[in-house]
């Protein structure tokens, strides 16, 4: 903690605050969790002798021994620093020197690191103090807030491949031994199937006619469920870029200009653990799939052209040409060829998403009991009436679609 707190100092000093007084510094308990979060502030005044407070937040990877050992937490805090100390940077320079008004502003600033400490540690600005607010993860996205994350995507992807286009060098650079963590840390952990028997159980909880062409077909796909989750986790494709990789409602935060939240005027993505290269039609369909309601659904092309003309203006802007790197043709031929990625991950996050606070189970509680990660993700909740509507409608447009 001593160094936490120097480091606190140094911050302070950089941003021209004096007489610093800093509360609310987290006790390093290791609950139960792959990291715990808690806000600080420093307080002081500047040298022109006004009082001011900076609110930060702290982000500690998990203690628990095995919960490190079982999640890979240490490799998983390492590549979200490397994202913030490396990769963000280079996308901030790339996007300023072609002139881009507000470069690079769709992640949160990062003004400290700790990578070769146990436990890891990222030290933030607190977005809700900047005028950010959490979405509420019970909710499914209305249509402007699913157009702003898929516009942002659209951008957060492009940076990727205008730099592989104009600057190979410096991006085989930025991704030199970028791991696949989500393939590593979701076999490591059983995650994985935690993710597979939700799936399979969605076919009886679904109450679906056993003669019916939805059962039939999803019959089919569940039989060799394993089989596709392991494809899904574990590709890179040759068409890529660094992902997201954690696209649900949790870490995106808003900013609005109005008072009743309806029209964002601002996001910013958090959680970049699970990054990996990959075609960003994962990053799309973990998002749409597991956030959009059955009337969104129903107009999912709208969305997909909404998305690839922000990526591929934006790709304009930067100096490179969408339809020679990332064809719209591509883009779709990817949501489907990659589609059940989003269905894997709904089937288990729209659970999560719904669960009551006192029904969400500990990690390190059921690895302390001997139990498996898998365990961690079986549990009832109150709100399964809400879960099997929005399963089936997702199941059904799936079907309808020929996206199995």
């Amino acid at each position: 903690m001593d160094n936490i707190e120097k480091c606190l100092m140094k911050i302070a000093e950089k941003e021209g605050i004096v007489d610093v007084v800093i509360s609310n510094l987290p006790e390093i308990d290791g609950q139960g969790y792959l990291s715990n979060i808690s806000v600080m502030n420093l307080q002081g005044q500047r040298t022109t002798g006004e009082r001011c407070k900076l609110n930060l937040l702290i982000k500690i990877a998990a203690t628990n021994e095995k919960l490190r050992q079982i999640t890979a937490v240490g490799q998983l805090f390492h590549s979200e620093i490397r994202m913030y100390d490396s990769i963000f940077p280079a996308f901030y320079e790339f996007e300023k020197q072609r002139g881009i008004a507000n470069p690079f502003s769709i992640v949160p600033k990062c003004y400290t690191t700790f990578r070769n400490t146990v436990p890891e540690i990222l030290i933030f600005e607190n977005l809700n103090e900047s005028g950010y607010h959490n979405w509420n993860r019970k909710l499914q996205m209305d249509s402007e807030h699913v157009k702003t994350v898929l516009k942002e995507y659209g951008k957060f992807h492009a940076v990727s491949f205008a730099m592989r286009d104009q600057n190979p060098k410096q991006f085989q650079q930025l991704i030199k031994n970028f791991d696949n963590n989500i393939d590593i840390m979701f076999k490591k952990s059983g995650i994985f199937y935690a993710y597979v028997t939700k799936v399979k159980r969605l076919l009886t909880l679904l109450d679906l006619q056993a003669d019916s062409s939805i059962f039939r077909k999803y019959q089919e796909f569940i039989n060799k469920a394993e089989e596709k989750f392991d494809f899904l986790i574990s590709e890179s494709d040759n068409v890529h870029a660094i992902l997201h990789g954690d696209c649900w409602c949790n870490n995106m935060l808003f900013k609005y200009k109005e008072p009743k939240h309806l029209q964002p005027s601002g996001i910013c993505f958090i959680d970049f653990q699970l990054t990996r290269l990959a075609s960003p039609a994962f990053d799309v369909v973990h998002f749409f799939y597991t956030c959009a309601s059955k009337e969104i659904l129903k107009d999912f092309q709208i969305y997909q052209r909404i998305y690839y003309e922000s990526f591929s203006q934006h790709l304009k802007t930067l100096g490179s040409n969408a339809d020679s790197l990332y064809s719209f043709s591509a883009f779709v031929n990817h949501w489907k060829k990659y589609a059940t990625f989003g269905l894997f991950f709904s089937s288990l996050e729209h659970h999560a998403m719904l669960s009551e606070e006192d029904e969400i189970i500990s990690f390190a509680q059921v690895l302390e009991k001997g139990g498996t990660m898998e365990e961690a993700f079986d549990y009832e909740i109150a709100n399964v009436n809400e879960y099997k509507s929005r399963m089936k409608a997702i199941v059904e447009h799936f079907v309808d679609n020929d996206l199995l």
